[in-house]
């Protein structure tokens, strides 16, 4: 399984999703649900904009690890593209309950809400995720998800 899966996450770091599929696809049906399998196929599934799927794959992945902070990064971020912003503000609700000073929670939190047009709750949740990680300032004023903040 090793070497089809670094063959996999070679070729996506090759832009290769396909070819990343393929190698998947060749590892033997007991080692598929293994949590690096998956993963890289949640990242096939993020490159070829299958939301459905991606979706799938990190609701699996959380209620597998539900204390991995990436799972429901990812989960969110299907949701917002596959299902709807609200679905997707839910989960990284909960998310930041879990991850309090996970600062990509409350940044990505911000950038659903502003969409939304919930402009004084994505500001408070753009100062958290600052004051976590500064570097969080300069990112948030390139964001075209929060130009409604300025």
């Amino acid at each position: 399984m090793y070497h089809q899966l670094k063959a996999a996450q070679g070729f996506l770091e090759l832009g290769d999703p396909d070819s990343a599929w393929e190698e998947l696809e060749s590892i033997p049906a007991e080692d598929r649900a293994d949590q690096a399998v998956l993963w890289t196929r949640l990242e096939i599934y993020r490159r070829k904009q299958k939301w459905d799927g991606m979706v799938e794959i990190a609701q699996h992945l959380v209620q597998k690890s539900p204390d991995n902070p990436k799972h429901w990064l990812d989960l969110a971020w299907a949701q917002r593209r596959g299902i709807n912003l609200p679905i997707a503000e839910k989960t990284l609700v909960e998310a930041s309950g879990r991850f309090p000073n996970e600062a990509t929670i409350h940044f990505n939190l911000s950038c659903y809400l502003c969409l939304q047009g919930k402009i004084e709750e994505s500001k408070e949740r753009l100062r958290r995720a600052i004051d976590l990680d500064p570097s969080f300032r300069e990112i948030a004023l390139e964001d075209e998800d929060l130009k409604d903040l300025w």
